[in-house]
């Protein structure tokens, strides 16, 4: 476990025991692959316009609500990404030079902090964590090809959109 967090597990260990004497050991996690990150970065290949880029990205997320901070009219090519709630990654991506940066959750004050320095694209927290699925499906069959692997058919998004007129 993280060191920062060891006193509450203890704690929650001592509260939860229904013995006097808790038995438990401590282990570390010491990552030592200190250069992944949480996102990514890349370049698109091509220059969208702000409204190609975000139909594109409604389309290759299947996502029903994008929320977008004001448009510059600066082509879109090099792309930050950060899966499900990436905002702490913003102040990145703009040193790394993106014009635009995906994520889910971004708040209010995001979209007004950063509004000038980069185009924010939020396309929501499951549809920018759900593609992942099918990465580490393309990954793990290749890797063991007779490993039987399906996906799930339950939705586990708990957020449903209005869209005018349907419910």
């Amino acid at each position: 476990m993280p060191s920062y967090i060891s006193g509450k597990v203890v704690a929650a260990l001592i509260e939860a025991h229904p013995y006097e004497e808790v038995a438990y050991d401590l282990y570390p996690l010491a990552n030592t692959f200190t250069s992944a990150g949480m996102g990514c970065i890349g370049e698109t290949g091509k220059d969208y316009s702000e409204q190609e880029f975000l139909a594109m990205l409604a389309e290759k997320f299947n996502a029903e609500g994008i929320r977008y901070s004001s448009t510059s009219g600066k082509p879109v090519r090099k792309v930050a990404m950060c899966g499900g709630a990436g905002a702490s990654l913003i102040p990145l991506a703009i040193r790394k030079g993106a014009d635009a940066f995906v994520t889910g959750d971004l708040k209010y004050h995001d979209f007004l902090e950063h509004d000038r320095n980069i185009f924010l694209v939020d396309i929501g927290h499951y549809e920018s964590e759900i593609s992942a699925l099918e990465i580490l499906h393309y990954l793990i069959t290749k890797k063991f090809p007779t490993f039987a692997l399906r996906f799930s058919g339950i939705k586990t998004n708990p957020i449903n959109h209005y869209r005018y007129g349907k419910i």
